[in-house]
């Protein structure tokens, strides 16, 4: 029993689900995530579906070995920006959830990179 490949496919069915989910919830609430986005964050309201849709990408991507790579950088990227939205905003207790999945999600997409070497 290999438990590294089961730790990967563990990270990635709970991140890709995870981010199904908060996606489909941004696009579907999109006016409820707009007003957070502008009066609680100071962003602009068509950044919401943007961040919908790229998590939903990130977490569809995530879940198949073949584009696992460009699915995690997508949540990363988006975590990353997340975090830098709550520092600014001084939400500190937000940063450290925006770092475990951010922190989940590349370690998938450096798991499943092609040109990784094998260990």
């Amino acid at each position: 029993m290999d438990f590294r490949k089961i730790g990967v496919w563990a990270a990635t069915i709970f991140v890709g689900l995870l981010f199904l989910m908060n996606g489909f919830t941004k696009i579907m609430q999109a006016a409820a995530w707009q007003e957070r986005f502008v009066t609680q964050w100071g962003l602009p309201a068509w950044m919401v579906p943007l961040t919908g849709l790229a998590e939903l990408a990130g977490g569809a991507l995530i879940l198949f070995p073949r584009t696992a790579m460009y699915g995690g950088s997508i949540i990363a990227a988006v975590m990353l920006g997340a975090a830098g939205t709550h520092l600014m905003a001084g939400e500190y207790a937000n940063i450290a959830v925006n770092a475990l999945f951010g922190g989940l999600a590349a370690f998938v997409a450096w798991f499943r990179c092609p040109w990784r070497a094998s260990t």
